[in-house]
């Protein structure tokens, strides 16, 4: 088994004693057992209990982006698939067992991940949105002259919807989450404007 393969087996391990153990079964013995190896393998691989929930995070992180490149794909214009990528990171988000369990559990480790040390993940977001945006741009759909700024913009407004709890009933809902985006998302990337005809131009 390869290192990187003996790596995925250990945080799936932590990741079954996660969901149902709680953080208290994210250790290095209780882990090493549940992946059939033994502790100096998952120091080696993986690292102590700080690392396998740093590894647990970045491994959902990751599989995120994986999930919403599909939405991205799509046909639509920009902004619906943006809106349509933003429902689905809030779902995804919300229904993903690792990370609730260890934002409730372990906030003080994730949070930091997630707001002061989230470089790492704005970049990602940025390296995954910018040619979007710069085809759309191409094609006349939108007028944004620094696409990496609008990458982390929408990078942003989706870590924070994520993070945040509403404070207004029903804001979070798939309705009016879906109306408040398209309308912040046509206002950040308005439609290019068509250059006038020469009759246009006329006095």
């Amino acid at each position: 088994m390869g290192e990187s393969d003996l790596r995925e087996v250990i945080l799936e391990a932590a990741g079954s004693k996660l969901r149902s153990a709680g953080l208290r079964g994210v250790n290095v013995s209780r882990v090493a057992a549940q992946a059939g190896v033994s502790r100096p393998t998952v120091y080696r691989h993986v690292g102590g209990s700080a690392e396998i929930v740093r590894g647990l995070i970045a491994r959902e992180v990751a599989r995120y982006f994986d999930a919403v490149s599909p939405v991205m794909d799509r046909p639509e214009p920009i902004v619906e698939r943006f809106v349509e990528a933003l429902r689905f990171t809030v779902a995804f988000a919300r229904e993903n067992s690792v990370l609730q369990s260890l934002l409730t559990e372990e906030s003080d480790t994730v949070l930091p991940l997630l707001t002061l040390e989230a470089r790492p993940i704005l970049e990602q977001a940025v390296e995954l949105l910018t040619p979007y945006l710069f085809a759309a741009r191409q094609s006349g759909e939108i007028h944004v002259d620094d696409l990496p700024a609008a990458a982390e913009w929408a990078a942003r407004m989706t870590l924070s919807l994520v993070l945040t709890p509403p404070l207004t009933e029903g804001v979070d809902s798939e309705a009016r989450l879906r109306g408040f985006v398209t309308e912040l998302l046509r206002r950040a990337y308005p439609a290019k404007a068509a250059r006038p005809t020469p009759a246009d131009s006329q006095p």
